[in-house]
Formats: structure tokens, C-alpha cells, sequence
């Protein structure tokens, strides 16, 4: 190798320099991300900040406020803020401070990576803004992203543009809000999309249900995040699976794991004729079928049907006759960074131990489903006799999941051996022709009368079998 740069001034010209740049660690923070998911994130810093609020009481009265459109984006909420000591040592780091826990501290966090409001503000825009008030601080901060990544060598750092630590704030008026403006062309593009207010709104009940269940109120353009679609069914038939373990990460940790598995809603109304009923099709829709995890509360996997929760790993591949199925998995613990979350919150790491040990559970309880759903498609195909896995499903109520009962066996009625249908003698042939070749064979064939389409059709079928079959 030839050539070669002099060393930066004030730097040993034995030290080889290894900082990443500015412009490469925005790309690398950002590539990859879907912008719902970086939303995402900014929620789940309101939802940490209204546990360390709330603590493990009611969210009643908190509120999430987010506000898209081609100039802007904003989330505003009245979770509690974080104070500028946090800011300072925390908040605008990028990462986190090794054997820091939680959201400095916070138990329960959904935010662990010390990477999230970086992430979302270097991915929406050029500028933005961020006001908090915490209980003994104010603080502003804006910059102009573009500006910043200029800096070259320069200290990574943010300034304060407002700083008050002298004031006292009721809890009423503590909060944080984050504003970015000078969004980038394909954010503006998609904030242009009528239906992405309802879309949003929907994608957010969905990931933060707990949340939204203790009374915490998000809207995206006015419209509400509504808690999302969680049942399973039981009665004194029907029983579902739950396995509730807790195991020690640590000696000052413990996590737990709940696996529930089971069938879910079907219409209140069935055929009657059972022998006209499809095997799967008017049970319930496959959009909700699957594996639904957790950690803290927030939604990773939703409705899952792959390798990765046990579908076509000892056994068979997703189908729509398996559209009954519901699986829920919660992993909880105090320190998240124990807990099997891939970085961006989209999905599960699936190498994590704690994951590994659920799926080794989620297997054969989803096998046990699959027989049940397998033995009431058999009772589907009888014409006659008792059907009391079919009556028990009918017969069964949605129940919220604290309801279920721990139980590693999923409970049913015993199968009755089906009376098959009949085995059919006859089939019946029709199809159709051009009218002019149609009375031309009538003719030959000398077939009168008023219907002689039946007729010609049993002549020229025997015609074949004399001659082709014989």
C-alpha cells in the first residue's frame, strides 16, 4: 500500500482512528426501519414515561397526541416528561450506558436500546424539536439535522436551547413533546395517504393493548387508538393451554413467560345443514390465526403463521382450516434488556434463550390445537350421529385471558368415530356447446322432444364409451 494521509492534528500518529462518521451512523440507524415503526418507538417512550408516572396503577387521564402531515410530524403527550439530568446523561446518547437498566430505571420499560427518539428524528426529518417538563425541570432542544451531521470530528453533543431547573411543575403539567419538521420526501408522501391516520391508529392498539387497556388515551390525527383483538375461547369443555413459568436471569432478576394456546371466536351463527358446511372457511378469518408475543406488554409478533413459532416444525404448515387457532406469549421482566426483542421492536431475536425455551413449548401446545381444529373438520364431514366437539365450540364463550386457568393439556370433548357420507354411485355430466353443432348431433341422432339437451348428452357420452372405453 502506497500513499497515505497525514494524521489529524493533536492525534498520535500511531493511533489509527475508529469513531464512525456522523453520516454513516444516521444511515445505519435508519436503514431498513419502516416508518411505522419508528412512531413506534416515540409511543413507546410516552408509555415508559407513564410508568414511571403511574407506576403499576391507572393510566386514566394520560394521553398521547400525534399529528402527521406533509410539513410536519408531532407527538405530544402528559406522561410525566423525563428531567434534564436525564436528557444529559440518557435521552440523547446514543446507546446505552453498559449495566444501565430500563429506561434509567424504569421497571417494566418497552424501551431498552437507548437508540429510539435518535432513531425516529433521523429518520422523519431534517429539523426538530423536543420540549420536556418533568417534575423539577424544562428544557428545549432543536437542531438542524443537516447541520449536525456536518460537524465532522467535532463532539457528538446537542445543546439546550431552554434550561430551567428552579421551577417546581405540577404533574398536570408534565410532559414531553417532539416536533419534526422538514421531513424527508417519502414520510411527506406517505402523510399524505387518507386511510394512514386509521392505519396508524389501528397498528398502535395493536402493539401497546396493555397500555391502552389501563386507560392510556393515543390518537393519531384525532383518531383513537382502539385496544387491540385479544380472545380465546373457553367453557366446561373447552379448555385452553397456559403455561405460566418464572425463572431467574439473575440473582436480582426474575422473567416470566406465559404461553396460552387455544381456538378462537367463531360466527354466531353456522349453517344448520352440517353436511353443506366448509371445513374452515365460515369458522373465523385467517388474518387473526397465529402466535401473538409480547414483551413488557408490546406487541413483536403479530398473528404469526411461520417456521419461527412452530408452523411446519414437526408440524403442518399454516392452512386456512387452521384459522381458529390463537396463541398468546408474554415475556415480562423488569429489565428489558432480558427479554427476546430484536432492535427495532418488529419482531423476536429468535437465537434469544428466553425465546428458544417458549418456542420448545409452543410446538406441541400448537399441535395439541391442530388436532382439535383436525377432529372437528372430521365431525364436519359426518352426515349424521353426535358432533360434541363441534356443539362444545359453539357452545363456548370468549373469555379475557386472566380468566384462563394454568393447565399444560388442552381441554376437549373425546371424538366420536364419524359416520361417513355415503359413497357416491353416480355423477352427474353437463356442459355446453355451440348451437349449431348441438342440432346438428340432435339430427343425427334423431332425438325429439321439448328437452333433448339431456338426451343428446347421455347419447354422445355412450357414444365415446363404445368406443373409446370398450
Amino acid at each position: 500500500m502506497t500513499g497515505g494521509t497525514k494524521a489529524s492534528a493533536g492525534v498520535d500518529p500511531k493511533t489509527i482512528v475508529a469513531m464512525p462518521t456522523r453520516d454513516f451512523f444516521i444511515d445505519m440507524v435508519t436503514r431498513d426501519i419502516p416508518l411505522d415503526a419508528v412512531v413506534l418507538d416515540l409511543v413507546d417512550n410516552s408509555v415508559d414515561g407513564a410508568k414511571r408516572l403511574r407506576g403499576t396503577g391507572t393510566f386514566d387521564g394520560l394521553e398521547v397526541r400525534i399529528e402527521a402531515n406533509p410539513s410536519q410530524f408531532s407527538i405530544v403527550d402528559n406522561c410525566g416528561g423525563f428531567s434534564s439530568a436525564v436528557a444529559r446523561d440518557y435521552a440523547f446518547r446514543f446507546g446505552r450506558v453498559s449495566g444501565e437498566e430500563g429506561a434509567r430505571g424504569t421497571p417494566w420499560a418497552v424501551g431498552t436500546f437507548g437508540i429510539g427518539m435518535k432513531r425516529a428524528i433521523f429518520r422523519l426529518g431534517r429539523k426538530f424539536y423536543i420540549r420536556s417538563t418533568w417534575e423539577k425541570s424544562l428544557f428545549e432542544v432543536e437542531e438542524d439535522v443537516e447541520v449536525w451531521r456536518k460537524k465532522g470530528d467535532g463532539p457528538w453533543e446537542f445543546h439546550f436551547k431552554k434550561l430551567d431547573e428552579s421551577t417546581h411543575h405540577t404533574t398536570e403539567k408534565r410532559g414531553t413533546e417532539v416536533r419534526v419538521t422538514h421531513l424527508f420526501p417519502g414520510v411527506a408522501d406517505a402523510f399524505k395517504v387518507e386511510s394512514y391516520p386509521t392505519d396508524l391508529a389501528s397498528w398502535i392498539g395493536e402493539r401497546h393493548r396493555a397500555a391502552l387497556e389501563k386507560g392510556l388515551h393515543v390518537s393519531v390525527n384525532g383518531v383513537p387508538a382502539k385496544v387491540g383483538f385479544v380472545e380465546i375461547l373457553q367453557s366446561k369443555l373447552i379448555k385452553p393451554i397456559l403455561i405460566d413459568k418464572t425463572e431467574r436471569p439473575n440473582p436480582r432478576t426474575t422473567l416470566r413467560t406465559r404461553i396460552y394456546a387455544g381456538i378462537g371466536r367463531v360466527p354466531e351463527e353456522l349453517p344448520q345443514d352440517r353436511a353443506d358446511e366448509d371445513s374452515g372457511s365460515d369458522l373465523a378469518s385467517s388474518d387473526l390465526a397465529g402466535w401473538y408475543v409480547y414483551c413488557n406488554g408490546r406487541e413483536l409478533l403479530h398473528a404469526d403463521k411461520t417456521r419461527l413459532t412452530g408452523w411446519g416444525d414437526g408440524n403442518p404448515e399454516y392452512h386456512p382450516q387452521y384459522s381458529m387457532f390463537r396463541g398468546y406469549v408474554f415475556f415480562d421482566c423488569a429489565n428489558p434488556s432480558l427479554l427476546p426483542w430484536n432492535t427495532t421492536k418488529t419482531g423476536v431475536e429468535s437465537e434469544h434463550a428466553a425465546f428458544q425455551k417458549a418456542r420448545l413449548l409452543m410446538i406441541p401446545a400448537l399441535r395439541q390445537a391442530i388436532k382439535l381444529m383436525n377432529a372437528r373438520d372430521r365431525e364436519l364431514d359426518i352426515i349424521k350421529g353426535p358432533t360434541p366437539i363441534t356443539d362444545a365450540i359453539r357452545a363456548a364463550s370468549s373469555v379475557v385471558l386472566e380468566k384462563v386457568r394454568p393447565s399444560e393439556e388442552l381441554v376437549r370433548p373425546a371424538e366420536v368415530p364419524p359416520v361417513r357420507r355415503p359413497q357416491k354411485t353416480e355423477a352427474k355430466i353437463a356442459y355446453t356447446e355451440p348451437i349449431e353443432i348441438f342440432e346438428l348431433a340432435r339430427e343425427r341422432l334423431g332425438i325429439r322432444g321439448r328437452r333433448p339437451g339431456p338426451v343428446v348428452g347421455r347419447k354422445t357420452f355412450q357414444y365415446y364409451v363404445d368406443h373409446e372405453l370398450n
